[in-house]
């Protein structure tokens, strides 16, 4: 019958939301953790204290839109919002790897402690021979002790807002790789009233 048919259609359609949510999920599961094995990685290095600094010509705009492409699936789980601000003829010369290690970590953080329905502001711009690299959200916050062991004495451990797993290295590698490259990591920060940091860089063209 009609009413048979129909049934059938919404049971097949149930199905299929379930395996996209479980693709969406499995997605997810792999970024985080090959986020998490390349962390170890330049973490291992920094360890050894092996820089491995091959500076090139970036263009900003690519290296942030390869770096979102590993985080969507983690963004549309939670309904975050990502916005860009950036020109796309922004460019700088520095070391790719370090410059996507950092942007990534920054990236990962904001989605992963954003509230569902949240948004990410993601912002380029060169100002007084700096580039200024700015990653927004509104999400839980720091407290102020919480900012100065992220900015001086290493990174700390805690779960996003849902219950996203986190290693604790990631913003460390940001603080060290700006280091790199002789700039300057700043943080602002209130619990409740979500996070901003940013990554300045002298502009070598």
């Amino acid at each position: 019958t009609a009413v048979e048919v129909l049934h059938r259609i919404e049971g097949e359609d149930k199905v299929e939301i379930d395996r996209k949510r479980l693709l969406g999920n499995l997605k997810n599961s792999a970024s985080y953790s090959l986020e998490l094995l390349e962390n170890l990685l330049h973490w291992s290095r920094l360890e050894e204290g092996v820089s491995n600094y091959h500076a090139e010509e970036i263009r900003l705009n690519t290296l942030v839109a390869n770096c979102l492409s590993l985080f969507g699936e983690a963004a549309a789980i939670k309904g975050i919002l990502i916005k860009k601000e950036i020109n796309g003829s922004i460019t700088c010369t520095a070391d790719r790897i370090m410059m996507e290690t950092i942007f990534r970590n920054l990236i990962s953080n904001a989605i992963k402690f954003s509230n569902p329905g949240g948004t990410v502001t993601i912002s380029v711009k060169e100002e007084d021979e700096l580039i200024r690299i700015r990653v927004s959200d509104q999400g839980i916050g720091m407290s102020p002790e919480q900012v100065h062991k992220v900015q001086f004495n290493g990174g700390f451990t805690r779960r996003g807002t849902a219950n996203e797993k986190g290693a604790g290295m990631g913003l460390t590698l940001v603080r060290e790789f700006t280091n790199v490259h002789k700039g300057q990591l700043t943080i602002r920060s209130e619990p409740g009233q979500g996070s901003t940091f940013e990554v300045s860089i002298p502009c070598l063209k």
